[in-house]
């Protein structure tokens, strides 16, 4: 019936598979409740466009995850948190307030993923903040986990720190069709795909109009010699509101694969791996709270910045403090009211309701931050990091109050209900 993904956060249907968990003797629930029960599991229905792949074969691994299933919502909203975080820090940006935090009270506490009733009076901007943010998050945690995806940068940061005549896109614009794709990826096999993203609240016909959208910007990429992608992805993700009849739905599709010929010209593996690497960097350490750091490896040129990463160095301040070989911050915010389930929106007891703090905690190896900082060739520190990236993959474990997730750039990202 159903398999699930042991400790990650995912979960896929198909067909001739036993339930992998107990049923719990007190418990009169059937295996697939009690494991929802455990952690702060989602259902979801996954499509993978077919058609829109050459000869209506997608590759194995995606075409797999078509059906019904669950993720794990504490570990999407992490993931958000980290690749929505700009890599540098300028004060003005919604992650700079850790603004994602809101988005665990606008979920209904139901196993059907859904936003609250109270989410209907929130303003239209700020629904489709939501949307794109959450819709980041589902997509790259199904990558992490299922396709081995290590890390996403967005397009535009890489066109900046690689320079625009490295990278061939076509006339962009910040809206609409002639959007560049939003992220480019590096998987566990040190290969790149390309990753756009779109959410919707109104309606599955609304999200399929955008994802058509999304595909014509992923075309965006002009051909050249040099590196392929090796997958192309435009991922979108329908959240349905409270009264909303349809259910929860994430569409992997991908465009003509004549239109994406090789991205990259004149740019050396070993430049676009660093330089990938080297941007993810710079976001977990600008989620951690080190922006100093954060903003010193956006540079161009790391070894002209060996004097300002050794300023950096002792410039550590609120939130984040040495722990124990850890740089550590924790961001806790508090509840001035706890949210109530009706015994029409959760058949069973969810302990986060019944929560009024919610605790969010970064962890760096001390030893990973020294390195960088004091390091004569820090570019070449990079590029060591990144070549070790072969085989590795994401850590992840729930329960019913905490969520958390291991980069395989050696970091720690843990949501706790209190």
């Amino acid at each position: 019936m159903t398999r699930f993904s042991g400790l990650t956060g995912w979960a896929y249907s198909l067909p001739s598979q036993r339930y992998p968990y107990p049923v719990h003797p007190e418990n009169p629930l059937n295996p697939v409740q009690f494991l929802f029960s455990m952690a702060n599991t989602k259902s979801l229905t996954l499509l993978i466009d077919k058609p829109s792949w050459p000869n209506s074969r997608p590759p194995k691994e995606l075409a797999a995850l078509h059906g019904n299933g669950g993720f794990d919502l504490d570990q999407a909203l992490l993931h958000a948190a980290l690749w929505t975080r700009p890599p540098r820090y300028s004060g003005c940006d919604l992650s700079d307030s850790h603004a994602w935090l809101r988005y665990l009270r606008a979920f209904a506490p139901t196993y059907d993923f859904r936003l609250r009733r109270e989410w209907d009076e929130v303003s239209h901007q700020q629904k489709a903040v939501l949307s794109e943010e959450v819709s980041v998050g589902v997509a790259t945690q199904l990558l992490t986990e299922q396709v081995g995806a290590l890390l996403f940068v967005e397009t535009k940061w890489l066109v900046k720190l690689l320079g625009t005549k490295l990278l061939k896109l076509g006339r962009t614009t910040k809206l609409g069709p002639k959007k560049a794709p939003d992220y480019l990826f590096l998987d566990n096999a040190l290969s790149f795909s390309a990753l756009e993203c779109k959410g919707n609240q109104s309606s599955l016909k609304e999200l399929q109009r955008a994802i058509k959208t999304g595909i014509e910007q992923k075309q965006n990429l002009n051909p050249g010699e040099g590196n392929k992608l090796k997958h192309s992805l435009v991922a979108g993700l329908f959240l349905p509101q409270a009264r909303t009849k349809e259910a929860a739905t994430l569409i992997l599709s991908d465009p003509t694969w004549e239109e994406m010929l090789p991205l990259f010209t004149e740019i050396p593996f070993r430049d676009l791996l660093t330089g990938v690497t080297q941007l993810a960097l710079a976001k977990h350490f600008a989620l951690l709270g080190c922006y100093e750091l954060a903003n010193v490896l956006t540079a161009v040129d790391l070894y002209d910045q060996r004097r300002a990463l050794r300023e950096v160095r002792g410039e550590l301040s609120f939130p984040v403090k040495r722990v124990k070989g850890w740089l550590v911050a924790e961001i806790e915010q508090p509840f001035a009211m706890r949210s109530q389930a009706s015994s029409q929106e959760s058949l069973f007891p969810d302990e986060r309701v019944k929560a009024d703090r919610l605790c969010f905690q970064v962890r760096c190896p001390v030893a990973l931050y020294d390195k960088l900082t004091r390091s004569r060739t820090p570019a070449e520190e990079v590029f060591q990091l990144a070549s070790q990236l072969e085989g590795k993959a994401w850590q992840s474990g729930s329960d019913e109050i905490s969520a958390t997730l291991r980069s395989p750039l050696g970091f720690e990202l843990r949501l706790e209900h209190r």
